[in-house]
């Protein structure tokens, strides 16, 4: 492990320099770069990219691990035995393809990387029209979202284990301590014990988990109501759910706790468990320490409360964007540099956590900072890859548009465009051209000509940014510190990109 190098890779690239275009080319090397040298989580576009691990380790980890919780992978590989074992990861990925009913390409593009992620991922929603047909699970995808059911069900401590490699199915009886929840927590309507998707919407909801234990609180805030008779084995399932609830949000905050299934209810003083609830009600719930160490003692509803509120006093409608407020936390290279050694080490799920990270940020402010550094660095790492797509679009619709000028002609059905290098035009119609047909043409015409021009206002934001000062802040560190900077204001000239056709 000490031999480990976990510094930017070497950046080798000059100053941009030359005209116009030749500085847009130059521009898209470095990212181009930056992409093959893993600096940017982007998905690989081939098997070779995709287990190439000097330049996809941290993708290569969440990769193994997702597999690895699903059941594809028999252990958990260490980071310091991936490179060996990237033979056992790609047929796994064929696995979980073939149960998926996905491409069975052993590589892991956009599809299977999203798949994964609804999967594993606490704050994905699953795809209705691709994981069920109707309200049944779709029979050809059905064992791959099984393994993800019986993953969530352990996780929440309703399941004995996790899936496994020998994995043949569940049966509806596996549904039955969460149907007993249900009845407990007062959630939902009588549902029937079955893998319909109204059931299962609610066993991967795990904000309306949280919501539903928030409100069973007594009036004095000291225990929870439970629909249920006391001292019975009701009442150890619904302990044993709610500390494990507690340990997923935890988590999802940032602190450094084990989703392990495992009923703690009873606080051990001397446990992470109790450690990190402290550090929750001192940052997040502004205690004192000692109120904190006194309150941490139990599991309280008022730890649900809290998380619960966040999420209703925030406008969850706008997309969670803390880009800006990163930017300015991450700014000098050395912190760049401790949260590129952090994702190396850690790997990362760049989505788990960003919500509640949002959410207190907009509640409470900057403070949160302090005791959720990991998220932090997985938001920093997160905003720069999707600036990076952003930019990436920009490039293309600018490439393409040139292309068309230099070759000077634009084809659509039944119509032929012109361009001289004057840019006059001559436009030539078919006489049998049909009105629908003059509709797609006259819509890709514009549809070019605005891809063209929001691609200018991209390239012409992030230069501005990169070809500007910086202070301290050099080579690969500059680079992603000027995506993220440059988030919020791509993000909404993106909105303008999903309008477009050609885009």
């Amino acid at each position: 492990m000490g031999s480990e190098n976990f510094t930017l890779p070497n950046y080798n690239h000059a100053a941009l320099n030359g005209n116009k275009i030749d500085q847009l080319g130059q521009f898209d090397d470095i990212l181009e770069d930056a992409r093959k040298k893993g600096v940017i989580n982007d998905v690989p576009s081939n098997e070779s990219e995709t287990y190439n691990y000097k330049n996809q380790q941290i993708r290569l980890q969440t990769i193994a691990s997702r597999l690895y919780l699903l059941g594809y992978l028999k252990k958990k590989i260490p980071k310091r035995r991936l490179e060996k074992r990237l033979s056992e990861i790609k047929a796994a990925v064929g696995q979980f393809q073939l149960e998926a009913n996905l491409k069975q390409d052993n590589w892991v593009g956009d599809k299977t990387w999203y798949a994964l992620h609804e999967l594993v991922s606490f704050e994905s929603e699953l795809k209705k029209d691709f994981w069920f047909s109707g309200d049944e699970i779709n029979s050809k995808r059905k064992s791959a979202l099984q393994r993800a059911i019986q993953l969530r069900l352990w996780s929440i401590g309703l399941y004995k284990n996790k899936p496994n490699p020998n994995f043949k199915g569940l049966e509806t009886r596996a549904l039955t301590n969460f149907r007993k929840i249900l009845q407990i927590f007062l959630i939902g309507h009588a549902l029937p014990v079955a893998f319909n998707y109204d059931t299962i919407s609610l066993l991967f909801d795990q904000e309306g988990l949280t919501k539903a234990i928030s409100k069973r609180s007594s009036p004095g805030g000291e225990s929870f109501l439970l629909n249920t008779k006391e001292k019975n084995d009701r009442v150890v399932l619904a302990q044993k759910f709610i500390v494990n609830v507690v340990k997923v949000e935890l988590w999802l905050h940032g602190f450094k706790l084990k989703i392990d299934g495992i009923n703690n209810y009873a606080i051990d003083l001397s446990s992470d468990l109790y450690s990190e609830m402290v550090a929750f009600y001192q940052s997040f719930m502004n205690k004192s320490k000692a109120e904190a160490r006194e309150l941490a003692k139990k599991i309280r509803p008022d730890i649900f409360l809290s998380i619960d509120a966040v999420c209703v006093d925030v406008n969850t409608d706008q997309e969670e964007d803390v880009s800006a407020e990163i930017a300015a936390e991450v700014n000098s290279q050395q912190e760049i540099e401790n949260a590129w050694t952090f994702v190396k080490k850690k790997g990362l799920r760049l989505w788990d956590g960003m919500k509640r990270l949002w959410r207190w940020l907009k509640k409470v402010g900057k403070k949160v900072f302090s005791a959720i550094r990991d998220n932090v660095f997985k938001g920093f790492f997160r905003f720069a890859t999707k600036a990076y797509k952003i930019v990436k679009g920009g490039i293309s619709a600018v490439v393409k548009s040139i292309g068309i000028y230099c070759k000077g002609v634009l084809n659509s059905p039944q119509m032929q465009t012109t361009f001289s290098k004057d840019m006059d035009s001559v436009v030539l119609i078919s006489t049998s051209m049909t009105d629908t047909n003059a509709q797609k043409a006259i819509d890709a015409f514009q549809n070019q000509s605005k891809a063209f021009s929001v691609g200018c206002r991209i390239i012409v934001w992030i230069f501005k940014i990169f070809k500007g000062a910086i202070s301290g802040v050099i080579g690969w560190a500059k680079l992603l510190l000027t995506l993220v900077k440059s988030y919020k204001e791509l993000r909404l000239l993106y909105q303008d990109f999903k309008l477009l056709s050609t885009v």
